[in-house]
Protein backbone atom coordinates (compact mmCIF):
# COMPACT_ATOMS: atom_id res chain seq x y z
CA UNK A 1 0.00 0.00 0.00
CA UNK A 2 2.47 2.68 1.00
CA UNK A 3 4.65 1.45 -2.21
CA UNK A 4 1.72 2.16 -4.43
CA UNK A 5 1.12 5.65 -2.55
CA UNK A 6 4.61 6.30 -3.43
CA UNK A 7 4.39 5.60 -6.73
CA UNK A 8 1.26 8.18 -7.59
CA UNK A 9 2.63 10.90 -5.58
CA UNK A 10 5.83 10.29 -8.21
CA UNK A 11 3.79 10.40 -11.09
CA UNK A 12 1.64 13.44 -10.22
CA UNK A 13 4.87 15.17 -8.70
CA UNK A 14 6.37 14.74 -12.39
CA UNK A 15 3.58 17.34 -13.29
CA UNK A 16 5.31 20.85 -12.88
CA UNK A 17 3.32 23.94 -11.36
CA UNK A 18 3.42 25.67 -15.00
CA UNK A 19 2.25 22.52 -16.50
CA UNK A 20 -0.86 22.95 -13.76
CA UNK A 21 -1.62 26.03 -13.98
CA UNK A 22 -1.50 26.27 -17.90
CA UNK A 23 -4.37 24.23 -18.43
CA UNK A 24 -7.15 22.14 -16.72
CA UNK A 25 -6.60 19.20 -14.25
CA UNK A 26 -8.87 16.02 -15.22
CA UNK A 27 -9.39 12.58 -13.36
CA UNK A 28 -10.71 10.09 -15.57
CA UNK A 29 -12.44 7.28 -13.19
CA UNK A 30 -12.11 3.83 -15.68
CA UNK A 31 -10.01 2.93 -18.54
CA UNK A 32 -12.10 0.24 -19.89
CA UNK A 33 -13.56 0.64 -23.46
CA UNK A 34 -15.25 3.73 -22.78
CA UNK A 35 -12.40 5.38 -21.03
CA UNK A 36 -9.88 4.97 -23.97
CA UNK A 37 -12.15 6.36 -25.66
CA UNK A 38 -12.04 9.75 -23.68
CA UNK A 39 -8.50 9.49 -23.19
CA UNK A 40 -8.11 9.14 -26.87
CA UNK A 41 -10.14 12.60 -27.08
CA UNK A 42 -8.64 14.41 -24.29
CA UNK A 43 -4.92 13.50 -25.79
CA UNK A 44 -5.86 16.03 -28.43
CA UNK A 45 -5.27 18.84 -26.17
CA UNK A 46 -1.89 18.91 -24.64
CA UNK A 47 -2.92 21.27 -22.48
CA UNK A 48 -4.87 18.80 -20.33
CA UNK A 49 -3.17 17.07 -17.69
CA UNK A 50 -5.04 13.57 -17.26
CA UNK A 51 -4.83 11.46 -14.33
CA UNK A 52 -6.68 7.68 -14.46
CA UNK A 53 -8.02 5.67 -12.02
CA UNK A 54 -9.03 2.26 -12.12
CA UNK A 55 -8.89 -1.25 -10.23
CA UNK A 56 -7.48 -3.48 -13.09
CA UNK A 57 -3.66 -3.63 -13.57
CA UNK A 58 -4.20 -3.62 -17.26
CA UNK A 59 -7.21 -2.25 -18.14
CA UNK A 60 -7.91 -1.46 -22.02
CA UNK A 61 -6.89 1.44 -22.66
CA UNK A 62 -3.25 0.07 -20.81
CA UNK A 63 -3.79 -3.22 -23.40
CA UNK A 64 -4.71 -0.79 -26.68
CA UNK A 65 -1.74 1.39 -25.47
CA UNK A 66 -3.61 4.64 -25.07
CA UNK A 67 -1.64 5.05 -21.82
CA UNK A 68 1.28 2.92 -20.42
CA UNK A 69 -0.49 2.53 -16.92
CA UNK A 70 -2.85 3.85 -14.72
CA UNK A 71 -2.12 6.33 -12.11
CA UNK A 72 -3.87 5.00 -9.55
CA UNK A 73 -4.92 1.45 -8.93
CA UNK A 74 -7.90 1.37 -6.98
CA UNK A 75 -11.99 -0.42 -6.72
CA UNK A 76 -14.38 2.69 -7.94
CA UNK A 77 -16.05 2.98 -4.72
CA UNK A 78 -16.85 6.07 -3.09
CA UNK A 79 -14.39 5.78 -0.40
CA UNK A 80 -11.37 5.00 -2.76
CA UNK A 81 -12.60 8.07 -5.20
CA UNK A 82 -12.54 10.45 -2.46
CA UNK A 83 -9.56 10.06 -1.34
CA UNK A 84 -8.12 10.18 -5.37
CA UNK A 85 -9.88 13.04 -5.86
CA UNK A 86 -7.96 14.87 -2.58
CA UNK A 87 -5.33 13.59 -3.29
CA UNK A 88 -5.22 14.90 -7.17
CA UNK A 89 -7.43 17.69 -6.85
CA UNK A 90 -9.36 17.80 -10.67
CA UNK A 91 -11.00 20.05 -11.76
CA UNK A 92 -12.96 18.25 -13.59
CA UNK A 93 -13.59 14.07 -12.87
CA UNK A 94 -14.68 12.28 -15.61
CA UNK A 95 -16.90 8.77 -14.82
CA UNK A 96 -16.81 6.43 -17.26
CA UNK A 97 -18.36 2.97 -17.47
CA UNK A 98 -17.77 0.08 -19.81
CA UNK A 99 -19.78 -3.22 -19.88
CA UNK A 100 -16.70 -5.55 -21.12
Amino acid sequence: MVEEHEKNSESLSRVSSSQRSSGLRLLVVGAGWVGAKVLLQLRKNPALTVVTVDPREKPFAVEEGIITSVDFQKELTPWDLESVIEEVAPDLVIVTLSLI
